[in-house]
């Protein structure tokens, strides 16, 4: 759906233009030109290296001309791009800051023009009508959405430092480099096999004669319904019928699954019955020996990750055999100790979670705002008559 960037009723002070009417658009060069410099080159990926030549010196908003096209970035100094990019400039009753706030409220795949390889081209972007304030309202306009910015900027410097100090706990307080204070009993080693029961998952074929979107259906699980980061499985995109539960493995809430090939060794806990195919394997039957928030939190660790690599099979596309996980050996501490450790891990975890939310609501609000103040459906106080 296009995104609506001009509005027929607009504030009287305000006018209707192209894009074309009011900025100068240039093409980056191509990687031929790049070499060892100081200043920085940028291409649709973002930040490559730097060139001994200066192309454009000045506040400049750059959009994908090829690949990339839908996210475009501001850059105010000197700047060279690649030619996969368009970088603006010879701003005319407008400023680069304004634009580039213009630019990431426009549905970019909406004016794609090709088929194979995304891609914009000039006249396109020249014609692109926006309805535009006078210079005054457009700066105050940007001001407030920096003040979200900055917000949103805050925020994810704090989860950023959140996490750092997290994998620091992890390494000191699963591997034992660090006790926590009243702890003294050693560490035993135990086989992951003979904590938990390891089987494989596996997939009705040809699945496509198996899913189903009747409420009857069984959860079917697959790997790209998992977002990084998450610790717990609530639901699936997909479901498939009964007769399917023949070849497949059905897990219960509370079993750990683990993704046994592409990202491989990254374990979830699952909160719904669910079907799995041959990418995962279960780790069902936990043992009274171990604790569950503690094991997520072990298998989750760099110190197993690594073993994860290491034990895993394939030339092409690596993945981990039911038999070798089972092997795996883990040092592990009394269920006091585990619980413990699992708590203050888990605290860090919160702390992240919430921060991440308060994030997502601030995102959600700036996205609100830039698409109604430069459209004009709001004003700011001062502008209003």
């Amino acid at each position: 759906m296009k995104t609506e960037i001009i509005r027929k009723n607009i504030p009287k002070e305000w006018s209707h233009t192209k894009l074309g009417d009011i900025l100068r658009i240039g093409s980056g060069k191509d990687y031929k030109h790049l070499g060892a410099g100081d200043i920085p080159v940028f291409g649709t990926g973002g930040y490559i290296l730097s060139v001994d030549k200066e192309l454009y010196d000045g506040e400049t908003v750059c959009i994908g001309r090829k690949g990339t096209i839908d996210k475009p970035f501001y850059f105010k100094g000197k700047l060279w791009t690649v030619d996969t990019l368009f970088y603006t400039y010879g701003y005319s009753r407008t400023t680069a800051k304004y634009i580039s706030h213009v630019f990431r409220n426009i549905n970019w795949v909406y004016y794609n023009e090709a088929s194979g390889v995304p891609s914009l081209s000039k006249s396109t972007i020249e014609s692109i009508k926006i309805s535009l304030p006078p210079l005054p309202e457009q700066t105050r306009i940007v001001a407030v959405l920096e003040t979200w910015d900055k917000a949103i900027e805050l925020l994810s410097k704090k989860i950023a430092i959140k996490k750092v100090i997290k994998k620091g706990l992890m390494q000191e307080l699963l591997t034992g480099c660090k006790r926590l204070k009243g702890f003294t009993d050693p560490w035993q080693s135990t086989k992951l096999g003979d904590l938990c029961a390891i089987s494989r998952g596996g997939s009705p074929r040809p699945i496509e004669a198996f899913l189903t979107n009747k409420k009857d259906g069984l959860n079917w699980l697959r790997i790209g319904d998992i977002q990084a980061g998450n610790r717990f499985i609530f639901s699936t995109k997909e479901k498939i019928i009964k007769e399917g539960l023949k070849k497949t493995t059905l897990v219960s809430p509370g079993d750990f699954i683990l993704s046994n090939s592409m990202s491989f060794g990254r374990p979830y806990i699952m909160k719904i019955h669910a079907c799995i195919h041959d990418g995962w394997l279960a780790l069902k039957n936990l043992r009274k020996n171990i604790d569950k928030n503690y094991l997520y939190y072990k298998l989750s660790s760099q110190e197993v990750q690594n073993n994860f690599v290491s034990i895993s099979a394939g030339s092409g596309v690596q993945n981990l055999k039911k038999e070798t996980v089972s092997a795996l050996i883990l040092e592990i501490p009394s269920i006091p100790e585990q619980t413990a450790i699992a708590d203050i891990l888990t605290t860090a975890d919160n702390e992240i979670e919430a921060l991440e939310k308060k994030r997502k609501i601030i995102e959600q609000q700036k996205k609100f705002l830039l698409n109604n103040l430069i459209t004009g459906r709001i004003r700011l106080p001062e502008f209003i008559h």
